[in-house]
């Protein structure tokens, strides 16, 4: 019986209410060509990318609730504006956010997949996957020459220290395992073991407190870690756990959707450009030059120093530009140079070197403009300078450092020099507007991009990406990067593209051409949150799912494919959902996961709240049969609170299991008249199934041997008696009458015939047979202890002995 109401039909397709989607990887940028990749592993959304994505949708509403307020086209526009630097915001704050837990190794406390990653988790098919991937990253070391490895594992508990110490001694490297402390001791069993199987592979296993894992690069300059190892020249240290893989993926993709949306944000939000404008799209190649320190300048050649100026200077960062070369004028090295070269000097006799820092100092991108005109009168008038002060240097240059004139050619304008120090087209762009000529047209920024991209001939997609905005066709620009970049970039800024009034429209206030690829990508995008989630986020996903058309469809689509485990998200889809074939399917599923888990009574409550009437009888008549306990019965009354008893007249089964319940309560209680009179109803009303006849009716064997009070009267004990009779003579008596004896049957057949005739004698229906006689707490010794009877049916529901 079980196994058939397991197997009945719960929904279309199965225990799942529908198939696990099987979304295929974005197609990722792989160019040799760029330095910067998107990642392409799919995964379960971080924790930290969680709260990313919350704050994205929180501006999203924002701008849904501006277009609600029928602002004029001016207004609105502005409103964007101000959302899409909200937008920038977030990218920014989530990237430092994710780069700091990197660094610091915050993420093993704060992400649940780390669990996953232990030692005795018994998942091989994760451990597989792992070894596969740590096997490559070790390769790669192997092949660069180094012969020492330094593998930052995570927590002590994890399984990396095993899988890494079984790849290196399977290589040939040898190498030490830094792994971090635990905060309890409740594993430190587990992670003698683990070190044992370490250094039985030969390698060392090292285990450092929290707060020295957090700063794991600068212990292992303080610390000989691979101290007891054979020395050697070339030892690489690199980290292993998955997460940190994730973190350093998710990180890369923030630095290219962030720059992404700027070029944007440029020429589709913003009226005229600044230097300050164009300086910020480089936000993160300039990061990355200031993280090479240069404090100790005495060391180095002037000519390296020189170098970076070159760079700093084309990569718009002037201020750490004048920094360097205040400190390099400083150094002994400068002077003898000077001396040794005679170096010409300027007409007001300063020194190259000098004249560039003064020249530096006075560029316009340093200084307050109160607007475009004059900004570009101040850098007219200090390019002429420049020219006048530095030339002398570029037509007398001998005994000068190579890339000392380079920094001179650099503030002159000599693209070829530019050129040479150029990561990538930006940098030209941005380089263009500093030192050679400056404007703030969108249109010449325009033909300066594809000028810039064509004489760096450059084959990244993510730079023909960036291109692709500066020319005007939005609809391939937007096909183009929903081909390589994450969706969420591309969901919200199609986004604002649709609601911006002068953008791809035919006329102000009229309808976007955008409107069918915003809701394929808003789409598109709620299916890849629920997909990467695991539906944790599927909240969320409706919500987006809301602001397009026959967005409750969709919301009904997504719903209807999500499997049904907990019982928190089950109830969040009944909210959203307005298919009640949807809401029915929940339910049942609902009611399925409670019946394996044993819980009769909750399951039976989904079934009546679906109002489910063919599965409540079929559940009912499994429980009647099969589980009729103390703990169900315990368990019913809370059914009764959601709907009233007369409101399942269908379900004979259910209406007896509560109304036993009633029965059993009142036994309980002492109350025999009321037991005595609901049994009678209950027979009368045909409440009872035939089967439980024979046991209930042998239940009131106490009552009718009472000699204090008269509990049926004639009509009653003659019932009582024909169904008696009934059961008796029924072919399934077999059936009815296990558990009980032939002389059970036969001493309640004499019970009820004595009975009528009390009934008859006194002529009263249920009346005490003397006024004086004794109160109910004198009860035959046929009674238990506890007021149950001893007899087979109320025995066997609770378990008496």
């Amino acid at each position: 019986m079980k196994s058939n109401f397991i197997n009945f039909k719960w929904s279309p397709n199965g225990e799942l209410l529908t198939f696990e989607s099987k979304r295929s990887n974005r197609n990722t940028q792989k160019n040799k060509n760029d330095h910067l990749k998107f990642n392409s592993e799919k995964a379960p959304i971080l924790n930290q990318l969680t709260a990313y994505y919350n704050e994205m949708y929180s501006h999203f509403k924002s701008m849904q609730s501006a277009v609600e307020k029928a602002q004029s086209p001016d207004i609105r526009a502005q409103e964007i504006v101000t959302i899409s630097n909200r937008y920038m915001s977030v990218m920014i704050s989530i990237y430092a956010q994710m780069e700091r837990s990197m660094k610091s190794a915050e993420y093993l406390d704060t992400e649940d997949q780390v669990s996953e990653y232990r030692y005795n988790n018994e998942n091989d098919y994760l451990m597989a996957l792992e070894k596969n991937r740590i096997l490559e990253i070790f390769q790669g070391i192997k092949e660069q020459g180094n012969e020492q490895v330094i593998a930052f594992c995570g927590m002590a508990d994890s399984f990396y220290s095993v899988i890494c110490s079984e790849i290196m001694k399977q290589l040939g490297l040898r190498g030490v395992c830094v792994v971090r402390q635990m905060d309890t001791e409740q594993q430190q069993q587990q992670i003698n073991q683990i070190q044992k199987i370490v250094e039985k592979n030969q390698c060392k296993y090292l285990v450092i407190s929290k707060r020295d894992y957090q700063n794991r690069g600068d212990y292992i300059d303080r610390n000989n870690v691979t101290s007891g190892l054979p020395e050697s020249q070339y030892i690489v240290a690199t980290e292993v756990d998955s997460i940190y893989s994730e973190y350093q993926g998710a990180t890369m993709d923030l630095k290219i959707t962030l720059l992404i949306w700027r070029v944007a944000h440029l020429f589709y939000f913003s009226s005229s450009v600044t230097p300050l404008q164009l300086n910020d799209l480089l936000y993160f190649e300039k990061k990355e030059l200031l993280d090479k320190h240069f404090d100790d300048v005495n060391n180095g050649e002037l000519d390296q120093n020189y170098q970076h100026v070159c760079t700093l200077l084309v990569n718009g960062c002037v201020e750490e530009a004048i920094k360097l070369l205040s400190s390099v004028i400083r150094t002994p090295k400068h002077s003898s140079s000077i001396i040794r070269s005679q170096t010409p000097l300027t007409k007001g006799g300063k020194t190259p070197i000098n004249a560039i820092l003064d020249i530096l100092q006075k560029m316009p991108i340093r200084m307050k403009h109160n607007s475009n005109q004059d900004y570009f009168i101040s850098w007219t008038k200090w390019h002429q300078d420049s020219v006048e002060n530095l030339s002398v240097f570029d037509s007398i240059s001998t005994g000068m450092e190579k890339s000392l004139i380079d920094i001179i050619h650099i503030l002159l304008g000599r693209e070829n020099v530019i050129i040479k120090y150029c990561s990538g087209f930006m940098s030209l762009v941005i380089s263009n507007v500093l030192y050679i000529e400056h404007t703030s047209s969108l249109n010449e920024i325009r033909q300066l991009f594809i000028k810039s991209f064509n004489q760096l001939n450059s084959n990244s997609i993510i730079d023909q990406i960036l291109l692709s905005f500066a020319n005007k066709d939005l609809s391939n620009t937007l096909e183009l990067i929903s081909q390589h970049i994450p969706l969420c970039v591309v969901t919200h800024l199609t986004d604002l593209f649709y609601h911006h009034p002068y953008i791809m429209k035919k006329h102000v206030g009229g309808d976007s051409e955008l409107s069918e690829i915003r809701q394929y990508f808003i789409v598109d995008y709620a299916q890849e949150l629920v997909d990467y989630s695991y539906g944790s986020l599927l909240e969320l996903a409706v919500h987006y799912l809301k602001f397009v058309k026959n967005g409750s469809f969709y919301i009904d689509e997504f719903i209807s494919r999500q499997p049904i485990i907990y019982e928190k998200s089950a109830l969040k889809m009944l909210e959203y959902t307005q298919n009640e074939d949807v809401k029915l399917s929940i339910y049942r599923m609902l009611s399925l996961n409670d019946f394996k888990r044993h819980r009769y009574a909750s399951s039976l409550s989904w079934l009546m709240m679906a109002d489910d009437q063919p599965r409540i009888t079929l559940l009912t008549n499994y429980l009647v049969k099969n589980e009729l306990t103390s703990d169900l019965l315990d368990d019913l009354p809370s059914l009764l609170d959601k709907r009233p008893i007369n409101q399942y007249q269908h379900s004979k089964d259910l209406i007896f299991l509560i109304k036993y319940k009633e029965l059993v309560s009142l036994w309980k209680e002492r109350n025999f008249e009321d037991y005595a009179k609901g049994l009678v109803g209950m027979l009368r009303d045909h409440q009872i199934s035939k089967r439980f006849w024979l046991k209930m009716l042998l239940d009131i064997k106490p009552l009718l041997m009472s000699n204090d009070k008269l509990y049926f009267n004639t009509q009653d004990s003659l019932m009582i008696h024909a169904h008696l009779q009934e059961a008796i003579s029924s072919h399934l008596f077999d059936e009815y009458s296990q558990g009980c004896t032939t002389q059970e049957i036969q001493e309640l057949s004499l019970l009820l015939a004595r009975n009528i005739s009390k009934s008859l004698a006194c002529g009263m229906v249920g009346t005490e047979v003397s006024s004086t006689s004794s109160s109910m707490t004198s009860t035959p010794p046929t009674f238990s202890q506890n007021g149950l009877s001893t007899n087979p049916f109320l025995k066997s529901i609770f378990k008496l002995k």
